[in-house]
């Protein structure tokens, strides 16, 4: 299952400008999802996403991709602010 939610940075968020998506110390599934979340990013025009897997069979990893707003370039990062909805409902 994939997530994907969008919000607004706090105000003193710093910036990076790279606009790159980034996989952090991610265990060798990862690419596939990555891959997975980078086009429905694109496909869906959300601004970004992140998706956090906690697995103690295959290893932790978290995924970013896009930016903080649609044609910037400013990337989201897990520190960023996210608003989510429903879907995390367990």
């Amino acid at each position: 299952m994939l997530l994907a939610a969008c919000g607004s940075p706090p105000p003193d968020a710093a910036s990076d400008r790279s606009g790159a998506a980034t996989i952090g110390h991610a265990p060798g599934y990862a690419t596939e999802p990555h891959t997975v979340l980078q086009e429905l990013v694109t496909s869906m025009v959300l601004p970004s996403a992140v998706v956090v897997v906690r697995s103690s069979t295959y290893g932790d990893t978290t995924f970013e991709s896009g930016t903080r707003e649609l044609s910037h370039d400013v990337p989201r990062t897990t520190a960023d602010h996210y608003r989510i909805g429903s879907l995390t409902k367990t």
